[in-house]
């Protein structure tokens, strides 16, 4: 199989049901506690002075932020079958809220799937058991089978929730990792050299942590494809990308992150109906398919594929050199 080519950036990965370990909130906030106040007492009794029970403090601190960075990363995201195409309309806009996410810097949309509902007042129902794309919203059982249960946000079940991935986590794990070295080096470099490494921790830290939430450096943006360009409202849009269960949340399934993504149309009214080629569920079978094969062959074409065919390895461009391509000998 070529190698997979993707649109879009990704920095995390998903765990199957089975590996999935919770180190939510919950165990940064316990573990932090439990770590700060143990490092403290310990560095205290030891005769330590207060400069260095801070610092310890400060080091534990850090890597607990640290082992959560690498968990929303690599653990946070439970595996529900691999990657998945949909073909759906967009319902509002893209959004990122770094400020309310933790860093979190992915812009996400909300998709109605077709030929479903494109509204929120219709019966569950209609949604996750709608043929043939319904069984992306509907609760799974290997998430049941880990003790693990779904919101009681009813929208999360009407909408397909996409996220183009930001680098937002990822550049708080390097920030992190940076500042523990800092730290570390802080207790072994002898004055007045600390206080140049302790004015440095100060310059980076409101620096990182500023941009990060304020502006930051690579959040998720689908203009990343400029032949998508802007997705808004009433867009039909078809989607590849992972399969997943989001664990961080009270929980609900979502593509996460996006791989690929191409607009199609745009509905006259984005209150229905579906047009035709999109109105029925063996129409849309068939136009899932046929993009998804699309979708494959362009990223084929990029990463190996014809892109590797020896025809097409010319130097000088086919216009120049009459375009006659080379004999090629098995």
């Amino acid at each position: 199989m070529a190698p997979q080519h993707h649109t879009f950036r990704q920095y995390t990965s998903c765990v199957s049901p089975g590996n999935f370990v919770d180190l939510g909130f919950s165990y940064l906030f316990a573990v932090g506690l439990i770590a700060s106040i143990s490092t403290g007492i310990v560095v205290a009794r030891s005769g330590g002075p207060n400069a260095v029970v801070a610092i310890a403090v400060l080091i534990a601190l850090v890597t607990v932020l640290i082992t959560f960075c690498i968990w929303w990363l690599y653990g946070r995201l439970i595996c529900l079958g691999g990657e998945r195409c949909l073909i759906g309309m967009v319902t509002g806009g893209p959004s990122v809220q770094p400020l309310s996410k933790a860093g979190d810097d992915d812009a996400s949309i909300n998709v109605y799937l077709a030929p479903g509902p494109l509204s929120d007042d219709k019966d569950i129902d209609l949604y996750v058991n709608s043929e043939p794309l319904g069984y992306l919203l509907k609760p799974q059982d290997v998430i049941f089978n880990i003790g693990r249960g779904y919101t009681d946000e009813l929208k999360h079940f009407r909408r397909m929730h996409c996220e183009f991935e930001g680098s937002g986590l990822r550049n708080v794990l390097a920030w992190a990792s940076v500042i523990l070295a800092l730290l570390i080096a802080l207790l072994i470099v002898p004055y007045p050299f600390n206080i140049i490494l302790l004015w440095l921790l100060s310059v980076i830290t409101v620096f990182s942590g500023t941009t990060a939430l304020l502006d930051p450096w690579n959040p998720g943006d689908p203009t990343e494809d400029p032949s998508l360009g802007t997705v808004k409202n009433g867009d039909i849009v078809a989607i590849k990308g992972d399969w997943i269960y989001d664990s961080l949340h009270p929980g609900w399934n979502e593509i996460h992150a996006i791989h690929a993504c191409q607009r199609l149309a745009e509905m006259e009214d984005p209150s229905g109906p579906w047009p035709v080629g999109l109105d029925t569920p063996d129409a849309v079978d068939k136009a899932v398919k046929a993009w998804c094969d699309a979708i494959t062959a362009a990223e084929d074409a990029v990463e190996g594929g014809s892109g590797e065919d020896p025809v097409n390895d010319w130097v000088v461009h086919p216009l120049v050199d009459g375009c006659r391509p080379p004999v090629i000998i098995l």
